[in-house]
């Protein structure tokens, strides 16, 4: 009857040894599954904020291309009274606009 203590003594030791490991995993697989659900929603929050920044530079890209003037604007712009070519031809008459009559020859 005394071989029985010790065998019964085991099996209690090697039940209580399968439980710690059983809940050492259980742990290391939330400890697991939680860290990869942080780190998935880090990478995931990550990308969304780089695909913002992207946006953004485009929408600005996009905004100042449409702020420019077209080249027939540009040219309307040049040939009004205070533009470069409007100026560049007061400057060779001596700053008078032209008043009519007999233009000179080259």
């Amino acid at each position: 009857m005394k071989a029985a203590a010790p065998q019964r003594q085991d099996a209690r030791l090697l039940r209580y040894l399968e439980e710690q490991q059983q809940r050492v995993d259980d742990a290391r697989r939330v400890g697991y599954e939680l860290g990869r659900a942080d780190g998935w929603q880090a990478g995931h929050d990550a990308a969304h904020q780089e695909l913002a920044d992207e946006w953004r530079r485009v929408h600005e890209r996009v905004q100042q291309t449409a702020r420019t003037p077209t080249h027939d604007e540009l040219e309307r712009l040049r040939r009004t009274p205070g533009g470069a070519i409007h100026q560049a031809a007061l400057q060779r008459r001596g700053g008078r606009e032209y008043e009519g009559g007999k233009v000179d020859a080259w």
